[in-house]
């Protein structure tokens, strides 16, 4: 049986946090993986991460992580992830330049596989066709799912979009 889940991990209705798991019988993929400032600073609470747990016992399922673009609420708990879950990472150029940033301050620079979306290219990951229109700006196509934005990622059945 085929299926399309849209889990959040964080992102919703709040500031930072922005991690999605889109999952189909085709397989897994993640949408962003960023951080939270607290509003207040609780003794020793800097950032809030999102749970990743399902994502790290479910790891062979995931085809890659897409990240929308390079604020911190969108890579910055991606170290925190990829240390127990090296799993692909799509992006524009712009965006992978500063993971490679991070990954280096987190002492991971060249372990984890980065993967250049260009504008205009189009991926395929879990049965999912993802765009890349611009930095922050990708279209995914599935044809079970009505049309759906969440964070900077636009998600249209084909059949309504003609395709």
């Amino acid at each position: 049986m085929s299926f399309v889940r849209v889990i959040p991990l964080g992102g919703v209705r709040e500031f930072g946090l922005n991690s999605t798991v889109i999952e189909t019988s085709s397989g897994s993929f993640v949408v962003d993986a960023g951080l939270m400032f607290p509003k207040y600073n609780p003794t020793g609470i800097d950032q809030i991460i999102p749970d990743f747990s399902y994502i790290k016992e479910n790891q062979e399922a995931f085809q890659g992580i897409v990240l929308t673009h390079g604020h911190e609420d969108h890579i910055g708990a991606l170290p925190y992830l990829l240390k127990d879950a090296p799993i692909p990472v799509f992006s524009h150029p712009f965006t992978l330049e500063l993971v490679k940033k991070k990954l280096r301050e987190f002492e991971m620079n060249g372990r984890i596989r980065l993967v250049e979306v260009l504008p205009g290219q189009k991926i395929t990951l879990a049965g999912i066709e993802i765009e890349n229109h611009a930095v922050g700006l990708f279209d995914m196509r599935e044809p079970r799912v009505p049309a759906v934005k969440f964070h900077d990622i636009h998600l249209h059945a084909l059949q309504q979009r003609g395709g």
